[in-house]
């Protein structure tokens, strides 16, 4: 039983402050970082869901040209050359009349090497056009094919913040700082028409598509 007055009990381990609901129960309130062991795998969580309600058809891999990673400067400033590459080629996809929206996620291989995975909705493009599109931009490999199981690959997409769930804080922290760093500050980038849900067809931006998201399964969770 919560003592009055005393907050409930929270997994952030830097909360923000106390609320207080309604009812008088005192709460408190999650610090909301990307980079906290729990709050920034909570929120990879609702992106999981959010991608799944903006229901992307294809999912996509890139990597970056062997020329393009020539030293250690190069390697850190690739994750931001492939987040240009795939803004650029967006752009050239729309300028020739077709529909490209996508939402997606710079990881490095255990060698090393920096790659994007990227989930897409619009129009039909075959994965030769779009490695054309992207060989413009510094672009190397790229890959394109149709989602079978949606959550499924929204979830792997998402697997590195949310896998720091199952580490101690401070590997966590590491982990969720250098997903952060490669992708630009955030956790995904997306193009401004990207998140959309049933009923809402545009959403700007990804906290605003994780609160639809948080929302729709609270929905589903009591009724």
């Amino acid at each position: 039983m919560n003592v009055p007055g005393t907050p409930t009990k929270t997994t952030c381990p830097t909360p923000r402050g106390t609320s207080t609901t309604k009812a008088g129960e005192v709460f408190w309130i999650p610090c909301g970082k990307l980079t906290c062991p729990r709050c920034g795998p909570g929120q990879a969580l609702r992106t999981v869901t959010a991608i799944v309600l903006a229901e992307p058809t294809h999912a996509g891999f890139v990597s970056l040209a062997s020329s393009k990673l020539m030293s250690d400067d190069d390697r850190e400033q690739a994750p931001k050359r492939l987040r240009t590459a795939m803004g650029r080629a967006a752009r050239d996809l729309r300028e020739a009349g077709l529909g490209w929206e996508h939402v997606s996620v710079v990881e490095v291989s255990p060698a090393g090497r920096p790659h994007v995975h990227f989930l897409q909705r619009g129009s039909r493009v075959s994965s030769k056009q779009l490695r054309h599109v992207l060989a413009k931009h510094g672009a190397g490999w790229a890959e394109l094919s149709p989602i079978r199981r949606l959550p499924v690959i929204a979830r792997y997409v998402m697997k590195v913040p949310i896998g720091a769930l199952d580490l101690d804080a401070e590997q966590a922290v590491e982990v969720l700082t250098e997903h952060k760093v490669r992708n630009g500050g955030r956790l995904v980038t997306t193009t401004p028409g990207f998140w959309r849900a049933p009923g809402r067809p545009e959403i700007r931006g990804a906290r605003a598509a994780r609160a639809v998201a948080y929302h729709a399964w609270k929905a589903t969770m009591t009724g």
